[in-house]
């Protein structure tokens, strides 16, 4: 895990795998060259729901978290194919006659 943390001079973000206060020799900012550090909690706060199991099904070729977008592992999965990609491919296969068989 990482700690989300920010530059106390310039307010630019790192993610540091230690606390600052852990480090013996803290690494420097590349803004603005300066080894102060605060614990970012807004932000650390707003990412703890991301670290969601990593799912591997087939709605996007990578991995990706679990519940993302086009992820079959969602609820409402079936609803979204049809609302975005399904309709594409219907319009594909109908003709003025009728569907494809």
């Amino acid at each position: 895990m990482t700690i989300s943390c920010r530059c106390r001079k310039c307010g630019s973000r790192r993610s540091l795998r230690l606390k600052p206060e852990s480090y013996i020799r803290v690494p420097k900012c590349g803004v603005c060259g300066e080894a102060n550090w605060r614990i970012d909690f807004y932000r650390m706060k707003r990412e703890k729901g991301r670290l969601s199991p990593t799912c591997y099904c087939s709605g996007y070729h990578f991995p990706h978290r679990e519940g993302s977008l086009f992820c079959q592992s969602r609820p409402d999965a079936e609803e979204i194919w049809n609302a975005t990609r399904g309709a594409r491919y219907q319009s594909i296969t109908s003709t003025s006659e009728g569907v494809l068989a």
